[in-house]
């Protein structure tokens, strides 16, 4: 249900004289990579297809950066940040090379690591002063950042029109509450379900809406404390490129080329875990667990083949696993620069997670999904799908070959009440702002 003062408007707008007006307005995105910048791409595209005098500029932060370059988009990292904090900039340097050498990715440039880190480390101790500094960042790592004096600053340079984020709580949610004190409108799109009593409502500072996937997350957000006129139900923009032509094609093309035709593709599609529970430590131990289980289950069954997808942000912290195993006509590793991950999807028959985006993405695509039930961060997150009926629960993971033997043979497509066309949705929203800014000028 969409916020009434959200109705899309007309525009652009007729002048007295009969002329269009043709002053430009200004978006700000920001977004991180993985599942965030796959929401906001095709807003972006779709807004820029709408209205072509509007000028569209991204904060990519970390892996996003090289994922919007890459289409084509008016973007900048935190690199360009530097810049604007001529006090900061000596000090930054230093304690982005110092926190950088335990935080790299091959998809990131040194300079932009260093930068991100550097400002970030600065503004948490603009905030709370070193020694808290410190001791927040050793008990949380970067979690602890949250760069409201950075996006302060970016966002009354820019001076946008709108800003558009999704729902992560660092530097997203830091150019939200920019934007509120400033009065400029934004909107966040939240990726998944909300969870019972989940934090995001509870934030000090809201987006003047937040999209949703379905009518049950926004019930949940409203039971969280959150006002139902601030919430619309919209889908989610990256659930629509399942359905694009190109990713079809693109996931016959790839099972021609491994050879795979007519066997059963399991996908999983996992993540380091960022906390611990159980017998499962932080970090690549259960994700690789799962890989061995899976791995030895082709070898096994000589119809099923496998395809290995970890997370955009993380996959490099496999590859000297992965080097150990010789290669496999069965098993293929997949990775950002290869293939799409709705390539994966649509290729495959079975999809195994842990608590990602890609399990509602794949039964949204028809796929019998599993849910490891194992994964801390199931239990840190209080969040599972196979909870909210959207796969089935694996409960330990020496039950998880028995479960895609099953799946196989009674595959399960739920029946999801997830609007289809979000990205119109989306994009109506934000044009119907935009207008509304315009007939206030």
């Amino acid at each position: 249900m969409a916020n009434p003062a959200w109705t899309c408007l007309p525009v652009p707008r007729l002048a007295d004289d009969g002329d269009f007006v043709q002053a430009t307005q200004k978006v700000l995105a920001v977004t991180y990579g993985g599942g965030h910048i796959s929401m906001i791409l095709p807003a972006l595209r779709g807004l820029k297809k709408r209205l072509p005098e509007l000028e569209v500029t991204v904060l990519a932060l970390t892996t996003s950066l090289a994922r919007a370059r890459k289409v084509g988009l008016d973007c900048f990292g935190y690199s360009d940040l530097i810049q604007l904090f001529p006090e900061w900039t000596t000090q930054a340097q230093l304690h982005g090379e110092r926190l950088s050498a335990s935080n790299s990715h091959p998809e990131v440039s040194a300079q932009e690591s260093i930068a991100y880190l550097g400002l970030n480390w600065m503004d948490l101790v603009c905030q709370h002063g070193e020694v808290c500094a410190q001791s927040m960042y050793a008990h949380s790592g970067r979690a602890a950042f949250y760069p409201i004096t950075v996006l302060r600053r970016l966002i009354q340079s820019l001076a946008p029109d709108f800003v558009l984020t999704t729902n992560s709580p660092r530097s997203e949610q830091a150019a939200v509450q920019a934007a509120v004190e400033m009065g400029i409108p934004c909107l966040s799109m939240f990726d998944l379900f909300p969870i019972e009593n989940d934090p995001y409502a509870a934030r000090a500072f809201q987006a003047d809406v937040t999209t949703v996937v379905s009518s049950q997350a926004r019930e949940t957000l409203i039971r969280a404390g959150m006002s139902a006129d601030k919430i619309s139900v919209t889908g989610n923009p990256a659930f629509d490129e399942l359905t694009a032509p190109q990713h079809l094609m693109e996931s016959k093309n790839l099972l021609t080329k491994l050879g795979w035709g007519g066997r059963d593709v399991v996908l999983f599609a996992g993540y380091s875990e960022p906390s611990a529970h159980g017998i499962w430590p932080a970090g690549t131990a259960f994700p690789l667990a799962i890989e061995h289980v899976l791995r030895q289950l082709v070898h096994q069954h000589s119809k099923i083949a496998l395809l290995i997808r970890q997370h955009p942000n993380s996959w490099n912290q496999y590859l000297e696993a992965w080097k150990k195993h010789p290669p496999h006509p069965r098993v293929h590793i997949s990775l950002l620069d290869d293939e799409s991950v709705e390539c994966c999807i649509l290729a495959s028959q079975i999809v195994v997670v842990q608590a990602s985006t890609v399990g509602l993405q794949s039964a949204i695509a028809g796929k019998s999904v599993l849910a490891m039930e194992e994964s801390p961060s199931i239990y840190s997150a209080s969040f599972s799908w196979s909870a909210l009926g959207v796969a089935r629960g694996v409960a330990v993971l020496k039950d998880l070959p028995a479960a895609v033997l099953h799946a196989l043979e009674t595959p399960r497509a739920i029946s999801l009440d997830i609007p289809v066309d979000s990205t119109s949705k989306v994009i109506d929203l934000i044009c119907g702002r935009l207008a509304h800014v315009r007939e206030l000028e």
